[in-house]
């Protein structure tokens, strides 16, 4: 604990008291720059798997339900937004995630506001997030994210909040993605499933990266200098704990993906760069991520899976965020969602579930399609999560508003017991 709040620390076996202070104290791991293989590239292949639907009830030139009322979809042309996120909410008693359309999130443990995996930004407009996932062309050195931030690619994406899960889908240059964001329903554990599917007729090859910025409290700027990071080999995980913390010390965070060729960093200034951002982090300007992981960094977790994918097939690639009581209960977690078949399993008890609570059967009804969508779940012990702040039990829902004319499509008032959670997924939630 004292170490971990220390400036500077000065021992007798190192050495004079000049030698130590003149010392450097990390040194910069070299890793060569990323050098694409090829310099042309044969135009983009059409986009016709993504057209906007034109089957979605109560579309408002944005998005609307499906027919069955499962899913509310958001087909936004490209460089065309949402006027404010437009959230889903996923979570269990103890672990949740808030994703928008454009797949910007953030992640907590136990105590949405005490202990936070990732950054929240309090700003709805721009959309921040401290979480993100890349694809690169590695024969192109081409960079895009499967959602449409951080790093949008050139052409459209199609976004889907579903009852406990969000899909975000995109073509680009041959190359579509499937991204399903779901957390378990009995773990501390945010799955992140991408789908990846060459249909570009030719053999690519290609690169995965995940990224978080750890928070393990309430602010960045309070916690980050007590984080710590570490790697195990074997179960190809970051696991990060901030010793620090008054009620969190023995909680450990962690990333992972089941990926033995895999990369890592736990340094936010190698993997963003010098007055870097999300959209085009440095570390993706190079060959591979350093491997440094350990105290004094500014903390993050990225992850980074290179693969060939042969024209016409299919890979599947896991990225895990969680948090365990202890450093054995997180790599138990590691260890008890390992491989596809686990994740898929989690996701059916999820989807399960949803069914079981009559929010995921089919209607017709406009009426019944906005009851599906405000499902009231007693005695979770969660407040409504929305776009800008948590919010007290008793206030308005309002559904997205059309583009033209602003009317929405109505409201309604939450009168609930204060230990009641509204599951509000795909509709904005306001303070008015």
């Amino acid at each position: 604990l004292i170490q971990s709040v220390a400036r500077v620390i000065i021992t007798d076996s190192k050495g004079s008291l000049t030698d130590q202070v003149n010392r450097r104290g990390l040194l910069d791991v070299r890793v060569p720059p990323f050098k694409p293989s090829r310099n042309h590239f044969p135009a983009s292949q059409a986009m016709s798997e993504l057209l906007p639907r034109n089957d979605l009830i109560l579309f408002n030139g944005l998005g609307g339900f499906t027919a069955d009322g499962r899913e509310y979809v958001m087909t936004p042309a490209v460089a065309q937004t949402t006027p404010a996120p437009w959230v889903n909410v996923l979570a269990n008693p103890h672990f949740g995630t808030v994703i928008s359309e454009s797949g910007q999130a953030y992640t907590w443990g136990e105590n949405a506001h005490e202990y936070r995996l990732t950054p929240w930004h309090n700003d709805p407009v721009s959309d921040l997030s401290g979480e993100a996932l890349y694809l690169r062309d590695e024969d192109s050195g081409q960079i895009w994210s499967p959602t449409s931030l951080p790093c949008p690619g050139t052409g459209a994406y199609i976004s889907r909040h579903g009852f406990g899960y969000s899909v975000f889908e995109h073509n680009e240059n041959g190359i579509y993605s499937e991204l399903t964001v779901f957390v378990a329903l009995d773990a501390s554990v945010k799955f992140s499933v991408l789908k990846v599917r060459n249909a570009s007729g030719r053999t690519r090859q290609l690169s995965a990266t995940g990224y978080v910025e750890w928070v393990l409290g309430d602010l960045t700027p309070k916690s980050a200098p007590y984080v710590i990071t570490e790697c195990t080999t074997p179960q190809g995980a970051l696991f990060a704990r901030n010793p620090y913390s008054m009620e969190f010390a023995e909680r450990v965070a962690f990333f992972a993906v089941d990926d033995a060729n895999r990369t890592v960093t736990a340094d936010r200034a190698e993997f963003i760069g010098r007055n870097g951002s999300l959209r085009n982090p440095s570390a993706l300007q190079r060959a591979y991520l350093s491997g440094k992981v350990g105290a004094a960094l500014d903390p993050c977790a990225a992850l980074q899976v290179p693969f060939e994918l042969a024209a016409g097939r299919e890979r599947v690639i896991v990225f895990k965020l969680g948090a365990g009581r202890d450093m054995h209960d997180a790599q138990a977690l590691v260890q008890r969602f390992r491989g596809v078949a686990a994740t898929l399993d989690a996701l059916k008890q999820v989807q399960d579930y949803w069914v079981q609570t009559g929010a995921g059967r089919n209607t017709r009804s406009c009426g019944k399609h906005a009851r599906q969508w405000l499902v009231v779940i007693p005695n979770a012990g969660l407040p409504i999560v929305g776009t800008q702040r948590l919010l007290p039990i008793r206030r308005r829902v309002r559904f997205p508003r059309p583009v033209a004319g602003c009317d929405g499509v109505g409201s309604c008032r939450t009168a609930q017991s204060p230990r009641t959670f509204a599951a509000v997924c795909g509709a904005s939630v306001c303070g008015r």
